[in-house]
């Protein structure tokens, strides 16, 4: 999936070369020995894998925090599934931290959706990893696992 452009479509980096993915797998495996990292999502009813979501540090000023992060194959993207909204509602659930965060790009209007009904405050653009981001701040009934 790292390598499909339509799944990559809102990833910064988009799709990644053979080396890159497997390098972006094996850093997804690192930060889950921690409790953090992108879990995959399976349909329980078929056992297909049709995206991750999940929680990973990334810099902000200088500064680490974490951030929610989800993805999902096309086919299953704003189709009223919810399965971004429930994954993600899942993962903020088991979290203990003070705060979360999330970036989108502006025109992922699906995403931006999911981060509302979420409860996420979006605090304007800002440039992380050198593109600009719409973020957003989820400071608010966060418990569970990491922090």
């Amino acid at each position: 999936m790292l390598q499909d452009s339509v799944f990559m479509a809102y990833s910064e980096a988009g799709a990644l070369a053979t080396d890159r993915a497997v390098a972006r797998y094996r850093e997804i495996l690192e930060y889950s020995k921690s409790g953090l990292g992108k879990k995959a999502l399976i349909l329980k009813d078929t056992n297909q894998i049709i995206g991750y979501c999940g929680i990973e540090p990334f810099e902000l000023d200088g500064k680490r925090e974490l951030e929610l992060g989800y993805r999902l194959i096309a086919s299953y993207r704003g189709h009223g599934h919810g399965y971004a909204t429930e994954a993600a509602r899942a993962v903020i659930s088991a979290f203990a931290g003070p705060k979360l965060f999330a970036y989108v790009e502006s025109e992922n209007t699906k995403s931006l959706n999911v981060l509302v009904k979420l409860g996420f405050e979006e605090l304007g653009l800002r440039q992380i990893k050198e593109k600009s981001y719409l973020l957003f701040l989820r400071a608010e009934n966060c418990r569970g696992l990491g922090g």
